[in-house]
């Protein structure tokens, strides 16, 4: 991935203390209390317990201690990986939400393993965990979810500076504005060769016995794989904005926080390691990335920048430059003098009904012509 232009002095983290509360406290909380309570039930195991379970019932056995080392790996590495990412990182809210909502999510995850495999093992002849197991995973879905959500906004930097000079523009008139929207989503060919492979285990659940849990697993999978792979891309005056299939915000930069946008070139696998909504460790850059090729780069305030792949990239990163330069202070003030011009009015008595986005004065360059996909005008 090219970078158009260095990221300017970052700021510092955001929101450290809901970090290491959500992201390292609650976790190692819930892994205390499952093992106190696993401690506290150790004496009442039989020597030999329950290891595995398949279609058939229990189909794996050894020593108690197994239990110790299954649970050990289990909640000790899920701590070593999440804790450290959750405070490290996320100077952007979405990479904060989602290592701190992951943190809290898989650390509860696996205490409930600990806590569900032990249960089993405490009844004569032991029981079947699937249910219990089943439970665990809602509720940590659910702490995954709250504590994302609770792990807060990014803090407002607007930008001071003007939108550098060779930024591309959109060709816009002064008292005209413009909106873009495109889809964007993995290759039909990787959602094809998902569809068949959670439909073939969906039958295959059913087979052994479990058609409700067959329906349910397989109405879950695809929606979850449609909601975090295809996605929305919308510029507007408000900015950009990326939404999932279910309609969630993945993604979106604010028009008076934006340094500039470019167009840039993306491997998922070689610059973010994979596809999806992901971070670079190293420097920050949060991706959307659905597919290699060309994608929007948006250089925020306070060393933020997001990448967004997607077809026409190039009219989305003028549109955006042109709005961004709409929001500075200066350009506002420049709007409501236009307006005043044409309908009389005293240019200071009413700025911020007008806000940005209804002209400027600099002129518009550096756009293609229109063609059906260019932004629409009013």
């Amino acid at each position: 991935m090219t970078d158009a232009a260095a990221p300017r002095t970052k700021t510092p983290l955001p929101h450290r203390g809901r970090a290491w509360i959500l992201g390292v406290a609650l976790p190692v909380a819930t892994t205390a209390a499952a093992w106190l309570w696993f401690l506290s039930q150790y004496s009442s195991l039989p020597e030999q317990v329950v290891t595995h379970w398949g279609p058939d019932g229990a189909d794996g056995f050894g020593p108690r201690s197994e239990i110790i080392l299954f649970g050990a790996l289990l909640t000790g590495l899920t701590l070593v990986i999440c804790c450290p990412l959750a405070v490290l990182l996320g100077r952007q809210s979405a990479t904060r939400r989602m290592l701190i909502g992951l943190s809290a999510g898989a650390g509860f995850m696996m205490a409930g393993i600990l806590v569900a495999i032990t249960q089993a093992n405490l009844t004569d002849p032991p029981g079947d965990p699937g249910a219990l197991l089943l439970l665990v995973v809602v509720a940590a879905l659910v702490v995954g979810v709250a504590a994302g959500a609770a792990a807060g906004d990014d803090p407002i930097v607007r930008a001071t500076e003007p939108v550098p000079a060779d930024a591309p523009r959109a060709d816009l008139s002064p008292t005209q504005r413009a909106a873009w929207a495109k889809y964007t989503g993995l290759p039909m060919p990787v959602l094809i060769g998902f569809l068949v492979v959670v439909l073939g285990t969906a039958v295959l659940v059913a087979v052994v016995g479990e058609p409700l849990i067959a329906v349910v697993l397989a109405v879950a999978l695809i929606a979850l794989f449609l909601g975090f792979v295809y996605f929305r891309v919308t510029v507007d005056s408000r900015g950009l904005t990326a939404r999932s299939f279910l309609g969630f915000t993945m993604l979106s930069s604010r028009a008076d926080e934006i340094v500039r946008a470019d167009v840039t070139e993306v491997s998922g696998l070689w610059d973010f390691g994979g596809w999806g909504l992901r971070t670079q460790v190293g420097t920050g850059v949060v991706g959307l990335v659905t597919r290699a090729g060309e994608a929007i780069r948006v250089e925020r305030t306070g060393g933020r920048v997001q990448v967004v792949t997607v077809d026409d990239a190039a009219t989305a990163a003028a549109l955006l430059n042109t709005v961004a330069e709409r929001a500075r202070p200066v350009a506002r003030i420049e709007d409501a003098e236009l307006g005043s011009l044409a309908d009389g009015t005293d240019p200071t008595s009413d700025l911020t009904t007008r806000g940005p986005g209804t002209g400027s004065r600099r002129p518009a360059t550096g756009a293609a012509p229109r063609t059906p996909d260019s932004p629409e005008t009013d």
